[in-house]
């Protein structure tokens, strides 16, 4: 289908966009006024606010907004270099900033990824060697690559029969479908939205259950089953770019996290729908989650394992980071019916936290996991957010020198290209992911860390961003 920047349906040159901008200035003035206000509030952190500066200038630098042949629109962020479009892992982390910025993206991605980049698997377990077992509902890690759109149900980057990079991520997209389909549903401000994608929230919960284990009495939480697309190779988590700690789904104790946090958000959608049967199957599951988790926690090293199934030694600081967007969800007491759980992850961060650690011996950055010097600095945002709140602390009080090498990786080791998502911590220097959007996770350091979520409300659905303002610049 025949598609356009929508910007072209309003303007036929640069010179009338420019035209249009001065007459427009005064409004448009005050427009970023409010703007700046809701995604930095009045008293946040000046070197957060510089940050987010920075990050944003990524973040729109690769956005686009395009007019289908049916008149439609589409939101697409390109995934910097790499240049992905609609990249699933990077839209669950930019919930913060686009439910605080404007909720309607949110809304709109994930609507394209339901309606035309979803898929139903089938599944094997361990010691399988054909898929033959019902998976359910997934999302393609991406919708194409640079100017074009992939066919629907395909993705521009993953392939069959591959271990490591370019194979596919069936079992972390399916959790970044419910971060971002739950996270709409619960912070949207949309619930004819909300009530319309219901049946497709209990097709989530079903291809969770499914990845557990094909005989409801084996389910422990932990999605082990690998999908008919990786043919005869492994699931991958969004760290394709790590070494296996990381980098491997099955186990990995970053998706079992992530698993229980997606119950939890599937269980607030569900109850806010009167659906208690489906929000009681959402519990059971995140239960069963937290079990697995606390089992698996050594109090002699105060850390949990990098992998649940198959152990390892490596310290994974990235274990925190799915709980950024729950608790931005205002989620903190939905995770508090888990205190065992809660005071463990407050072991493991303090662990991870300790230099020679997680924490670079030398310059005190903040490593993803003990193993890796390859650490993305919007991922180290979200795990300093849920540090901080861990502890009832600032992300800045809970460990400043993660907090300035992360200012540092933002700015000065930017001068000489562009903010980077792929930072050699121990040189502070750029290895990869440069002009990328997923920096604006910073938004998670904005506010009252001990009050993540609450201290500055999102934009309603129908504020002045969500109303689409470039509407009516020439009217």
């Amino acid at each position: 289908m025949k598609s356009s920047y929508a910007y072209t349906a309003k303007f036929n040159s640069v010179e009338q966009v420019a035209h249009e901008a001065l007459n427009a200035a005064d409004r448009l003035r005050a427009w970023a006024e409010l703007f700046n206000e809701r995604v930095a509030p009045s008293g946040s952190d000046p070197r957060v606010v510089e940050m987010l500066a920075q990050a944003s200038q990524g973040y729109y630098a690769n956005t686009s907004l395009i007019r289908d042949g049916n008149g439609a629109l589409h939101w697409s962020v390109c995934e910097g270099q790499f240049a992905w479009r609609n990249t699933l892992d990077l839209a669950a982390d930019h919930l913060p900033f686009e439910l605080t910025a404007h909720p309607w993206v949110t809304g709109n991605v994930i609507d394209g990824f339901i309606d035309s980049y979803s898929y139903r698997d089938t599944l094997r377990f361990d010691g399988e060697t054909t898929a033959e077992h019902p998976g359910g509902i997934s999302f393609t890690h991406d919708q194409g690559n640079y100017t074009a759109y992939s066919p629907p149900g395909t993705s521009g980057y993953e392939q069959p029969n591959r271990e490591g990079v370019y194979s596919a991520m069936t079992t972390e997209e399916l959790l970044n479908g419910i971060y971002c389909a739950a996270a709409f549903a619960i912070k949207g401000e949309s619930p004819d939205w909300r009530h319309r994608r219901l049946p497709v929230a209990r097709e989530l919960i079903a291809s969770m259950e499914n990845r557990e284990h094909f005989d409801p009495a084996r389910r422990d939480g932990i999605l082990r089953a690998q999908s008919d697309r990786v043919g005869t190779g492994k699931e991958i988590t969004t760290y394709d770019a790590l070494d296996d700690t990381l980098q491997n789904s099955r186990g990995n104790v970053y998706i079992v996290i992530k698993t229980w946090c997606a119950a939890l958000m599937l269980e607030q959608w569900f109850k806010a729908e009167g659906d208690e049967d489906d929000a009681k199957r959402c519990a059971a599951l995140a239960v069963r989650t937290a079990n697995s988790l606390s089992k698996s926690y050594s109090p002699e090293r105060q850390a949990f394992p990098a992998n649940l199934l198959e152990g390892g030694n490596a310290l994974v600081m990235a274990a925190l980071d799915p709980l950024a967007v729950p608790l931005f969800c205002s989620m903190g007491e939905q995770l508090n019916r888990y205190p065992e759980l809660l005071a463990q992850l407050r072991s493991h961060a303090k662990t991870c936290l300790k230099p020679g650690n997680c924490s670079d011996a030398t310059t005190g950055g903040l490593k993803l996991t003990s193993t890796s010097v390859n650490t993305w600095p919007s991922k180290v945002a979200l795990t300093l957010a849920v540090a901080g709140w861990l502890e009832h602390q600032t992300p800045k009080d809970v460990s400043p020198n993660a907090f300035n090498q992360l200012s540092k990786w933002m700015q000065q080791s930017a001068n000489r290209l562009t903010v980077s998502d792929q930072i050699n911590v121990s040189t502070g220097m750029p290895i990869g992911g440069s002009y990328y959007p997923r920096l604006v996770t910073v938004e998670m350091l904005m506010g009252n860390n001990t009050n993540l979520g609450v201290a500055h409300p999102h934009p309603s659905a129908a504020g002045i961003l969500a109303s689409r303002p470039w509407e009516n610049v020439t009217k």
